[in-house]
């Protein structure tokens, strides 16, 4: 085991005892990968999160009917139409050119853009633009780096892709082989990232490459990569048949000369600082997806279904509840987001539950669609979108269950 790794099962092995024990999750530092943790942001009213719903949920319909949503990737006009409504600007802090609100409020558009489009996909991609800006560039970024590349990225001339993920290793930090090395007045950086989100539309990547190697251990750092950069070209990456239309394709970085200011954060703490804690922080923010999706799911029955028959309503009855609980547990998480900058026990097992609601809520639903011969293709495309996210991580999301199991084992004073 990796000495970080290590460290991280202690730590987690307190924070999660702490909470299933006392019931309270404890808020002090992590010292997982010992990542310094970020300011708390005061807590926002409850009108910045309504105020962000209400004007995604507006544009969302100016989308519901497009065909492209089961293309591969958004139009570029279409990507732009979220700049001039300010979406991108959606949680980032107004000092950034943001319009604030914090995950809260990103949480929520996102809920009212899946449930305005009955596309997942298409919230995921607003989603990870958002992140980038947010998590990435304007929480590590210097003023020289933010000053050129947030106002491009808000106004929808520089979408912003996150690379980490690689073939055959995922995010592992010990199987990844991206190497940064230094050159005179910059880095020589070598890379084959695949499954970038947004990757497609990208004209800044930020890239993640180890940097430093000792006693086995590798330091990674994180670098700004513009598209047009020599060396950088895209691979093409099958079609997943669902989550359209959220593009996804491989970056291949060959002998890449950077100059110095392209590091992004500090040298030899990327992993950390970004790649880390980016899981949970996306697993927390899908959840608001999710429900934006079973409540799209909701409407769809309630337009469709024939009024009277019992066994019918209280279908539509029952997902009516799942979809409310949802989106209530959608909330609570983000509110974790903001209030302990996503040092919660309570952030990967609520998460996990909100896609296993998701999930199971979906057999049955196929059955009534099947039982009253309705015909949607946006009830088609939702079932299918929901059904298919569960294998998205699956197998860090069951090691987090088998862990959680043992410290529940543990927490009783019994050896796992």
């Amino acid at each position: 085991m990796l000495a970080h790794e290590g460290l991280q099962a202690r730590q987690d092995f307190q924070r999660a005892r702490a909470w299933i024990v006392h019931g309270l999750p404890p808020v002090s530092g992590r010292l997982r990968g010992r990542r310094k943790r970020e300011p708390v942001e005061e807590p926002m009213s409850e009108n910045k999160a309504q105020a962000a719903s209400a004007r995604m949920a507006l544009h969302a319909a100016t989308l519901a009917d497009a065909p492209w949503l089961d293309a591969e990737a958004p139009p570029p006009a279409a990507w732009r139409g979220f700049a001039r409504s300010g979406l991108f600007g959606v949680g980032l802090d107004e000092a950034d050119g943001g319009s604030g609100g914090g995950y809260r409020a990103i949480a929520a558009a996102a809920e009212a853009l899946a449930r305005g489009t009955g596309s997942l996909g298409l919230a995921l991609s607003w989603l990870g633009q958002v992140n980038a800006c947010r998590f990435a560039l304007a929480r590590l970024g210097s003023a020289a780096q933010k000053r050129h590349w947030l106002p491009r990225a808000l106004a929808g001339e520089g979408t912003l892709a996150i690379a980490i993920s690689e073939p055959d290793a995922g995010a592992h930090p010990k199987l990844l082989k991206a190497t940064a090395r230094r050159e005179p007045g910059g880095w020589r950086l070598d890379a084959e990232k695949a499954w970038t989100t947004n990757g497609p539309l990208a004209d800044l990547f930020i890239v993640l490459a180890a940097t430093a190697e000792s006693a086995g251990r590798k330091r990674y750092s994180l670098f700004l990569v513009p598209r047009t950069t020599s060396g950088v070209s895209l691979v093409a990456t099958p079609p997943l048949g669902y989550l359209t239309p959220s593009p996804h394709c491989g970056v291949r970085l060959r002998q890449v000369l950077l100059p110095d200011d392209a590091l992004l954060g500090p040298e030899g703490a990327g992993y950390e600082a970004l790649a880390l804690p980016l899981r949970d922080q996306e697993d927390a923010l899908m959840a608001a997806t999710l429900a934006g999706g079973l409540l799209a799911e909701r409407d769809a029955l309630a337009g469709r279904l024939p009024a009277g028959e019992d066994a019918a309503m209280a279908e539509l009855g029952r997902h009516a509840g799942l979809a409310a609980a949802l989106s209530a547990l959608a909330a609570r998480l983000a509110g974790l987001l903001d209030e302990t900058a996503g040092d919660s026990a309570e952030l990967a097992p609520l998460a996990d539950a909100a896609r296993q609601i998701a999930a199971q809520a979906q057999p049955a639903l196929r059955q009534l669609i099947a039982a009253k011969a309705i015909a949607c293709p946006v009830l088609d495309r939702l079932t299918r979108d929901i059904e298919k996210s569960r294998d998205i991580a699956a197998r860090a999301r069951e090691a987090k269950r088998a862990r959680l199991g043992r410290f529940l084992v543990a927490a009783t004073g019994r050896e796992a």
